[in-house]
């Protein structure tokens, strides 16, 4: 038997499932009996094939407050990730039960919490976060800026983050990641409400670039300071399919924005529905190839994307607004 069968072997007969309890003592063994008290006390535990099992409760930030800087002097965040699992012994951490354990910075109108609750260091790979509730971070939920890979995220919400009077330039997201990052999974999370209180355009569901993303069946809505998901310079090989966007009163034109130079990009299956007019995909310097944006139906918007250069598919433009539909036209891309 190889060595590396060995060691796969060894990971996954250790691996082991340790227990948070906003009711543990981060003094206990981090059994279900004698749960950790903090979600960093179980992550940082956690080694190659472990699960931390969040319970029920709202976790608080740990005594992180953000400087207002946007991570200028570093991000302030309860659980700052450091470790890697292997491609065969994942480390998971999970709610107990989905959309009950709420992980809260704490940031209202009058005063900061975290910046975000999880942050990803050099070197971290083979991740994956379940069920879990990200709210109220001054900047956003879950990201990095030093190339994490092999992430998963499933089953999360992502909600009112960055609801205060930021007066950076720095975006607000509920998850970020950096054009270093590479196998992102993100899939079934509900982002909402996230972006600052006064009118901008810097503030995403999503605002990453990276290599090989996958970003399926999530549902987009009340992002109103800026788009859905936003790709940034330098992502290539990327889906984005089958998710729901949905907005009131976006800063600008479309649910979704490519900027800069993206390669093999699919936009496809998704809708996007707003009465605002404009546009459903919108692009900003952006240069394109091998682009496809096919098979989506777009609501409200008149045109699917402009200067669509780069790009092909045919889309549905519909008039449908709340369930009634009083036009429809194929628009097929360059």
């Amino acid at each position: 038997m190889s060595r590396l069968i060995l060691l796969a072997f060894y990971a996954v007969a250790h691996a082991a499932t340790l227990y948070v309890s906003v009711n543990g003592n981060d003094a206990n063994l981090g059994t279900q009996s004698a749960p950790f008290r903090h979600v960093s006390k179980g992550a940082s535990t956690a080694r190659p094939g472990d699960t931390v099992i969040v319970m029920d409760g709202t976790y608080d930030n740990e005594g992180k407050i953000s400087d207002g800087s946007g991570g200028m002097h570093s991000y302030a965040a309860p659980v700052v990730l450091a470790s890697a699992g292997t491609p065969t012994a994942w480390i998971t951490i999970k709610a107990q039960n989905k959309g009950n354990a709420i992980l809260d910075c704490g940031t209202t109108v009058t005063a900061l919490g975290c910046d975000k609750y999880i942050y990803l260091n050099p070197g971290v790979a083979y991740w994956s976060f379940q069920d879990l509730v990200f709210t109220r971070g001054a900047y956003g939920g879950l990201g990095t800026d030093y190339s994490a890979s092999h992430i998963r995220v499933t089953g999360c919400s992502f909600q009112y983050i960055g609801q205060w009077n930021d007066p950076t330039q720095i975006g607000e997201s509920g998850i970020g990641f950096d054009a270093g990052a590479s196998d992102w999974y993100i899939a079934n999370n509900v982002f909402h409400d996230i972006g600052r209180l006064q009118v901008s355009n810097l503030d995403h569901g999503i605002y990453a670039a990276g290599t090989n993303v996958v970003i399926i069946d999530n549902t987009f809505y009340a992002i109103n300071r800026g788009w859905g998901i936003q790709v940034s310079n330098g992502a290539v090989n990327w889906l984005i399919a089958n998710n729901s966007f949905a907005a009131t009163m976006p800063t600008q034109g479309g649910l979704i924005m490519l900027w800069n130079t993206i390669k093999w990009i699919n936009i496809v299956n998704n809708t996007l529905a707003w009465p605002g007019g404009g546009v459903g995909i919108s692009q900003y310097t952006a240069t394109l190839s091998g682009c496809v944006i096919d098979g989506n139906t777009i609501t409200g918007p008149t045109v699917v994307m402009a200067n669509p250069a780069g790009c092909s598919g045919t889309n549905s433009i519909s008039s449908t607004l709340f369930g009634v539909r009083y036009n429809s036209k194929a628009v097929k891309l360059p």
